[in-house]
């Protein structure tokens, strides 16, 4: 039960336990202090009040990067207030440090604001406590994901109640807002996706059984169907896409403003509950995106771990040549990605023609690598690599190099690198920052 519930409990009815932000401090003084925390708990108060900007310490450590969307969420403070208050751990001297807020606080400066609303976290608090929770906040902020037919509905239903901008008013780019419009006008139910498979970009039957390969009957890919080019080297979305196409386009993760279906390439480097939908829908969704026009694609990453049961890896590496299959027969291009574990290495290329194309990712281990770790996945990319395909696209920041200088010998084939998109993004703003400098 919360430390405070009896407070809470006590209040007499109609009594809110946190009043108005207006009526905590008034702007520009200093809140008083507060009552001792117990020594032996991390847990925030359960309270609101305003801290002066100028005494807020931010954590040079923030591994978010959000300085292109400071003047959205600006904007956002500006339409509806600054109603999600800050989380701060107190330093003493009147001090305090950004734990959850980075990005409003930003927004905050730039409005110019004198305090900010904030939920304080005890000076006793403990490293691990507040480190943890500071990373907990921001990825379960990310572990969501939208009903798109009832955010469709509710961007209708803010257009209908008058909003002059629904980018502005719902964070959305305007070919998001969109897309999404036209899926609540949508009349068409699942038996309806037949049409699709008539229509001018005709796609297979999502019931339709490949020949397989090898003792797990693994589908095979087409050999007439494999796009071999060099890797994209530019990624898209509002403020990246300044190099020459094609551009990389992560699905579920990258802006689509202003980008040129045409010159994409799909790509599929998130968390495998973005990208289930491909498996459970893919005449929908390839047919979607060869309406746009974009007919080049690396197959879907679906995770594979050595330490998961083996149905669970090879369910994965199924279902990834599945939809790389029928994309293909859907008139797309495909690069097969290949995530494979140590242990299955007799079987996980079964399937993929020889001298195909491959896409790898080594951006999905978080933190340092161990000893055991580095020795295992340098043995997986040496397999790799001895497959010997037409060319290796690594999806990764170039400093795995140093981690695994396997990757640095001198191939038949070209290994190309396309480092993520947020390390890009890091670098263009550091550039823009050192510049102004």
């Amino acid at each position: 039960m919360p430390r405070t519930s009896a407070r809470v409990k006590d209040l007499p009815p109609g009594v809110h336990p946190f009043p108005p932000q207006a009526a905590l401090v008034r702007p520009g003084r200093r809140p008083k202090p507060a009552a001792p925390f117990p020594a032996h708990t991390d847990e925030p108060r359960l309270e609101i009040v305003e801290w002066p900007v100028a005494d807020i310490v931010v954590y040079d450590r923030n591994p978010r990067i959000n300085d292109d969307v400071v003047g959205q969420m600006a904007d956002a403070i500006r339409r509806y207030g600054f109603t999600v208050p800050m989380v701060v751990q107190e330093l003493g001297n009147g001090k305090a440090q950004i734990v959850d807020g980075h990005l409003r606080f930003k927004a905050a400066c730039l409005l110019k604001r004198r305090t900010v609303p904030v939920v304080i976290i005890p000076p006793t608090a403990t490293e691990k406590y507040v480190r943890g929770l500071r990373i907990s906040i921001n990825r379960m902020a990310e572990a969501a994901d939208w009903d798109e037919a009832l955010l469709a509905e509710e961007l209708k239903q803010l257009e209908a109640d008058g909003a002059d901008d629904l980018a502005a008013a719902s964070g959305f780019d305007t070919r998001e807002i969109n897309a999404l419009l036209e899926l609540a006008d949508d009349t068409t139910t699942d038996d309806d996706a037949l049409d699709r498979r008539k229509g001018e970009y005709p796609v297979p039957d999502p019931d339709q059984d490949w020949e397989g390969v090898g003792q797990y009957d693994l589908p095979a890919l087409r050999v007439d169907r494999l796009l071999d080019c060099p890797a994209p080297s530019t990624w898209a979305g509002t403020g990246i896409t300044n190099g020459p196409p094609p551009y990389a386009y992560n699905f579920d993760a990258d802006s689509s403003d202003g980008l040129d279906w045409k010159q994409a390439i799909l790509c599929f480097h998130s968390a495998d509950h973005k990208i289930d939908c491909w498996w459970a829908q893919p005449d929908t969704y390839v047919g979607r995106f060869l309406e746009r026009g974009t007919t080049r694609a690396v197959t879907p990453n679906f995770s594979v771990f050595a330490f998961w049961p083996f149905a669970r890896r090879l369910f994965n590496t199924f279902r990834s040549r599945w939809v790389g299959r029928y994309m293909q027969e859907a008139g797309m291009m495909v690069v097969p990605d290949i995530c494979v574990a140590l242990q299955d290495l007799d079987w996980a290329f079964d399937g993929i023609p020889g001298r195909s194309p491959l896409s790898i990712n080594l951006c999905g281990k978080y933190g340092k690598f161990t000893k055991k770790e580095i020795r295992d996945e340098t043995r997986v990319i040496e397999a790799i690599l001895d497959f010997h395909p037409a060319r290796l696209w690594v999806y990764a920041d170039k400093k795995k190099l140093q981690t695994f200088p396997v990757l640095r010998k001198k191939q038949a084939f070209p290994v190309e690198f396309i480092e993520p998109r947020l390390v890009v993004r890091k670098q263009q703003l550091e550039g823009f920052q050192n510049g102004r400098g």
